[in-house]
Order: structure tokens, then sequence, then C-alpha cells
């Protein structure tokens, strides 16, 4: 049951990257489209610099998207993390990765933090609601079709969240 979220960032991504690879939270670290030897912070911003981007307060610099499953499924964290590359490798294809597994709380999740900036194009990545929806159907797909992991039908979950929200909406508008 992978559960893919996230959000973009105008910050530095130089804390996010010293979170998701920290020693005594991380079990597995690997990166896409980059040197190991060097600070993945740097590069990110060598790439940035490369295009002339992400120099202004309000731009976007990263994104940082988790990946969580359901502990019923019992993965290995090497299951895991095959998972969020290959979700790095489909989704962000043109865009430098950091992915760090981590087993630090009863449910094994990934981290994957992706550089705004295009290392082929100098293009800024831009996920509409669609795009990120198909994101979340890439992370279903993949782990339960290839991987085995349980199935989560995140829009029927959105619907209800959705229907419960107008409900309460609609009582409150009534004074209940």
């Amino acid at each position: 049951m992978p559960l893919f979220k996230g959000k973009s960032s105008k910050a530095k991504p130089q804390k996010a990257i010293a979170y998701i690879t920290r020693k005594d939270k991380a079990v597995i670290i690997s990166s896409q489209y980059m040197d190991d030897n060097m600070s993945y912070a740097k590069q990110f911003k060598q790439t940035c610099d490369l295009y002339g981007k992400g120099k202004g307060a309000g731009e976007l610099k990263y994104y940082h998207f988790k990946v969580s499953i359901d502990p019923c499924d019992k993965p290995t964290p090497q299951q895991f993390h095959e998972l969020a590359e290959r979700l790095a490798q489909e989704l962000f294809s043109a865009h430098e990765c950091v992915i760090a597994t981590h087993n630090d709380t009863d449910v094994i999740h990934s981290h994957i933090i992706v550089n705004a900036v295009s290392f082929e194009t100098g293009k800024k990545l831009r996920l509409s609601h669609a795009e990120y929806a198909h994101c979340k159907d890439r992370a279903d797909d993949i782990g339960r079709y290839d991987i085995g992991f349980s199935p989560l039908n995140w829009r029927d979950k959105v619907k209800k969240r959705q229907h419960y929200l107008s409900v309460g909406f609609a009582l409150n508008d009534k004074g209940k």
C-alpha cells in the first residue's frame, strides 16, 4: 500500500538532505545523477547556478516526497528502497534526486529529495494536480504489481474525505 505524498520548498535543500541522510535514521541512501562523494546540496546548487535559477528567495528549489507503506505488507528496507528508486527514475528522470530509506519508526518509509531544476534542460519541475495524481497512481501500481504490496485506492479515500468535509460544511451552514 504505497502512500506517495510530497511538497515543494523555496528553502535551500541542505537541511532536508541532512535530515533524510542522517545515519541514525537512514538504512539505505542512494542518489540519481549525482556524485555520492560530493555534497548533494552543493550539486543541487551547481545545477541551479548553471542555468541561472534558484537565486531568489521566492523561487522553488526542491521537492520532498515521502513514500510509506502499510506495515502489514512487512517490506524489507531493500524492497522499499527499490520502490523509491524506481519512482525517482520514472517520475523525475531529468532531475537529480537523493533517496533515503528509514526504518527508525514502526513504518519503513523512504524520502526522495528532487532538485527543482532539470540538469538536462534547466527547466523547473512543476507538478499540476493531475501530474501529482499520476505520481500517486504510479507509486501504487509499481508497489502493487511489480513488488507485491497491498493496493491503496487513494482516490476513493480522497472522495470519502471530500464527502465528509462537504457534509460538515453543509451542517455548519445550517447552524448544526
